[in-house]
Formats: structure tokens, C-alpha cells, sequence
């Protein structure tokens, strides 16, 4: 509940925050007209800086002096190409692709490996706050209740993993405000409703009911930034059943998960908790929970893609807040953020990175040189060390806000499965049926189904019932996948048994409806589409 104190120093501390964002905004501003030069800016500071690193000697970065001399001189880059250097740096090498030290790895899920480790360095998280500055910047300027509430930044629970490399170097962050750093952190960490010790719960459930306590208890809360939709489905859709113990918790300030947890843990999450009687009235009289966040201005989450199909749920579940699309963000970096005034794509992140842009035909295009209605696929060059690199996405460019493209996110290049965040890749899962199978089946397809709750479903023209736990396990050393499977975003796969012949009709019968010719039909391991127990069955 917010108290007197609160009152005061939450307008305060979000006045702090929209002011440290406005040389950001300032220098997206300026960006806006004269896009080329800003691009080029960017980019010969990045290889001024790490001209003495391996990677930039063996491109010869200290002789770069333009644009299209990156252009020829740097070939495009995927994981795979830049992971030798990046071993070196995992095992404590320095100056191997940037000069900066790299004092941490961020995981995210791969291709050929189920796991990439993106290295950070200073540079690259103030490259993030450059993007995230113009959109703070623009939203609470354009909605100023935002100044009177508090935020909800999602804090997803920390998966076990390696805490750091062979050369000591950490592995993951625990919050998403940790992308702020410095002043701005601290002043963002007084302004959240979720304590960061939240991420440390390992139960699912524990997971679900100490943040739905935490947003209950949030009667000012203003803001909600999550990145699926389906995440705050997740984690909003058990309060019928917990409505009672919610608001026995509020009223005496306890925290009582529906399973055992660490006692150390809930003793320091119960210490950010008070007694709120009258929020626990509001909440035993609440059939759904809607109508107590009465501040709730806006909702921000993913909406492109396989996104789209949750929005609306999201939309009925905060009826009085508006819904606002987030941008393309990839642990490598901000590619676009999205502006109030814009509502046909979100903005390039021109000020942080720098880009170049492939089309259909395989040209190369700068940002500069993009031509509305075309699509392209993203590669960036960052303070990170990634040059050229291909993050895989695909964009359409909607329109322009000054000199500065508005796109949307519409796929991935690579065979990817993506509806919720657990970016399955075909390689990944051809390499876990390799491990499993001592000769691959003669049919083989993962897909998902939506129905009764969203889960993958393998279809195998043998019978491999005895292999779900192995498939379920292999499939989680993706980093993204057991991340939605723990949220509840996903629920455990399923191993459904499919005549191979039977199988391939179906799938050239949905091509064909879907306006493809029987020839150009190629059945793979990894589909996109969902649904297809209907096809099947």
C-alpha cells in the first residue's frame, strides 16, 4: 500500500528518471535528422575503440575510415563464426574482441548449440540505456500519471546455471534494471514493485504467487513492462484460486506460498511486505482481479509475430490501461523501441548500434537506404563485440519518423519456433534427435499445439512414448524453452505416434491451402505453424 512517504518520493524519483533520460532523447532527436551521419558515427567510434583488439587487428580496424570500408572489409558473422574468439574470452583471455573488458556473458538460446553466450561490456549496457532513454523519455512525457505510480519490470526466476566461465567471468544477470546501471538503477530499483530477490525462487508456483502478492500489494502501481504476453497470463491467471490465502497474506504481511520454500528466502521477501487490510478487503471482494490497479496507465509487451494472438487477452485482463507493442530487442541489442505517436512500427535504435540491412536478393542496405514496405533482415555491430553480426530477424519497414525507419518484427531467416520467447531452432533439435535416435524415424515433427494449454507436440512414426523425459530434458538445455516451461508459458511436451505416409499428406494439404505449390512443399523437423493435431488427427 502506498504510504505518505511513498507518495512523495515516487513522484520525485520518477521526475529523477525522466530527466537522466533526456540527453538520450535528445540525441535520439537529433539522430532524426541526419540518420547517415549518426550511423556512421556509431560505428567508427566502435572500431575506434577496439582497433587494437584481435578481431579488429586481423580486420585491420585502424584503417577504416568510412562506412563502406566496414562493409568490405568485415564479412556478415553468425554465432558460430565469432565463437572461437568468443571461447578465448571465456576462459579469461583479454582484448580478444574488444579492448573493453567483458565482465559478463548473457546466455540465450542457439542454433547449432543450445545455449550462445553474448559477452557484455560497459559499452554495450550504455548502448542499451541509449535505446531505452528515448522511450522512457516518450512515454512518461506523453502519459504523466506514469509519474504518480510505480513500475512492474518483469523479473523472470533465475534458471540453474554456471555461475561463471572457466575464466571467471559471471554468467547472466538477476534483473532486467540491471541494463540501467549507475544512479539510474538505484533511482529505478525504489520505483519497483517486485523485490529482484524474486528471480531467486525456484518453484513454479512459489514463482506465480509471490509475484501476484507483490502486484496486489502494488495499489500504485502505474506501469507494467514484461516481454511475452503470455508471461502475464502466466502469472495472473491462478488469483481466483489463491484469492483467499492473497488476502490473508496482505491484511497480516506474511508470505505464505502454496509450496515449501527456502525459509531464508521467504524471510527476506516477507521484510518488503507490510500489513494492508484494506487492499486485502478489495481483493476478497474481486472475482478476476481487474479492477484493482485503478493507476494502471500502460501495459508494454511483445506484439508482432506469434505475439499478436495473446494481445488481446492481455488487453481484457488491464480493460482501463493502454496496450503498448514493444519493440525488437534481442540479448545481442536494441534494434527498434516504439513511440506513443507512432502506432505502424517501432523506431531504429540508430543512436546505439550500428546497422546494415540484407534484402530479399541478398543487397546490402544501410539504414539510410531502406525503402518503406521492403523487409530486410537485421545485422549489427555493437560495443559488445558482435561485427556484422546476424541476429536472424526479419523486419518490415513501415514508414519513417524524420530520417529514421518504423518497422516490425515479421519472423525469423532461421527455422525458428518462437511463440513465446523459447526460440527453438531446427539445428538444436536435429542434434537432440541425433543423440536420441541411433537411426533417425522415417517421420519426425515438433510443433505446437494451443489446445487445452500451449505445449510442443513431437510426432514420430515410431512409437517413443520411453523417450519423452530425455526429449523433454535435451529440449530444455535451450536456455529460452526451460525458461517458459518454468513460468508456465509452456507446458510439458508431448509424444504423439503419426503414420509417416498419413503425416506428409497432411502437411502437403495445409501447404496447398495455404497457397503454396505441392512442389515448393518441404516438410521439416521444426515447424513454425501450430495446430497441427487438427491436420493429423
Amino acid at each position: 500500500m502506498a504510504t505518505p512517504l511513498r507518495s512523495l518520493l515516487t513522484p520525485l524519483c520518477n521526475l529523477l528518471f525522466l530527466a537522466s533520460s533526456f540527453p538520450a532523447w535528445y540525441r535520439f532527436k537529433k539522430a532524426a535528422t541526419d540518420l547517415r551521419k549518426t550511423q556512421e558515427r556509431v560505428l567508427l567510434q566502435i572500431l575506434q575503440d577496439n582497433c587494437y583488439s584481435k578481431f579488429g587487428r586481423h580486420h585491420d580496424f585502424a584503417a577504416i575510415d568510412c562506412t563502406e570500408d566496414f562493409l568490405s572489409k568485415v564479412s556478415v558473422n553468425s554465432y558460430e563464426d565469432l565463437s572461437p574468439y568468443i571461447e578465448l574470452i571465456k576462459k579469461g583471455e583479454q582484448g580478444v574482441l574488444t579492448q573493453e573488458r567483458v565482465h559478463m556473458f548473457e546466455p540465450t538460446s542457439g542454433s547449432s548449440a543450445a545455449t550462445k553466450y553474448i559477452p557484455y561490456t560497459q559499452t554495450l549496457l550504455a548502448q542499451f540505456q541509449e535505446a531505452v532513454g528515448p522511450w522512457i523519455f516518450d512515454l512518461y512525457s506523453n502519459f504523466p500519471p506514469l509519474l504518480c505510480g510505480r513500475a512492474y519490470w518483469s523479473i523472470t526466476p533465475l534458471a540453474p546455471k554456471e555461475k561463471e566461465t572457466a575464466g571467471a567471468i559471471p554468467i547472466g544477470m538477476e534483473e532486467d534494471a540491471a541494463y540501467f546501471g549507475g544512479l539510474r538503477q538505484l533511482v529505478l530499483s525504489l520505483l519497483l514493485v517486485m523485490p529482484k530477490e524474486v528471480a531467486k525462487i525456484r518453484d513454479r508456483e512459489n514463482f506465480q504467487y509471490t509475484t501476484l502478492l507483490f502486484l496486489l500489494a502494488a495499489d500504485d502501481l502505474s506501469l507494467i513492462s514484461a516481454w511475452s504476453p503470455t508471461f502475464l497470463l502466466s502469472v495472473l491467471e491462478p488469483f481466483s484460486k489463491w484469492r483467499n490465502q492473497l488476502a490473508n497474506d496482505l491484511e497480516f504481511g506474511t508470505l505464505g506460498p502454496p509450496n515449501q520454500m527456502n525459509e531464508e528466502l521467504r524471510h527476506t521477501l516477507t521484510n518488503y511486505l507490510s500489513k494492508a487490510p484494506s487492499r486485502a478487503r478489495q481483493v476478497r471482494k474481486s472475482e478476476d482481479g481487474k479492477e484493482l490497479w485503478p493507476k494502471l496507465g500502460l501495459v508494454s509487451a511483445w506484439a508482432d509475430w506469434t505475439a499478436a494472438r495473446y494481445v488481446d487477452k492481455v488487453k481484457r485482463l488491464f480493460p482501463g490501461a493502454r496496450f503498448q507493442p514493444k519493440g525488437l530487442l534481442a540479448t545481442e541489442g536494441v534494434v527498434s523501441f516504439p513511440l506513443v505517436s507512432q502506432n505502424s512500427g517501432a523506431v531504429l535504435a540508430a543512436t546505439s548500434h550500428f546497422f546494415d540491412f540484407i534484402d530479399k536478393d541478398g543487397e546490402v542496405h544501410l539504414a539510410h537506404q531502406l525503402v518503406e514496405g521492403e523487409s530486410y533482415e537485421v545485422n549489427i555491430t555493437t560495443g559488445g563485440g558482435l561485427y556484422r553480426y546476424r541476429l536472424g530477424d526479419k523486419v518490415e519497414i513501415t514508414g519513417f519518423y524524420g530520417e529514421l525507419p518504423l518497422m516490425r518484427f515479421v519472423g525469423r531467416t532461421t527455422l525458428v519456433s518462437d511463440w513465446f520467447g523459447e526460440k527453438l531452432n531446427e539445428q538444436h533439435v536435429q542434434a537432440v534427435l541425433d543423440e536420441l535416435f541411433a537411426k533417425h524415424p522415417e517421420f519426425a515433427l515438433l510443433a505446437l499445439e494451443h489446445e487445452p494449454k500451449p505445449h510442443y507436440v513431437f510426432w514420430c512414426s515410431e512409437e517413443c512414448t520411453q523417450m519423452l523425459a530425455a526429449l523433454e530434458e535435451q529440449l530444455c538445455q535451450n536456455h529460452h524453452y526451460a525458461g517458459c516451461r518454468k513460468l508456465g508459458q509452456l507446458e510439458k511436451l508431448e509424444v504423439c505416434q503419426i503414420d509417416a505416409s498419413k503425416a506428409l499428406t497432411a502437411i502437403v494439404k495445409r501447404g496447398e491451402k495455404e497457397g503454396k505449390r505441392e512442389g515448393d512443399i518441404k516438410p521439416s523437423l521444426l515447424d513454425r505453424r501450430a495446430d497441427w493435431k487438427s491436420w493429423f488427427q
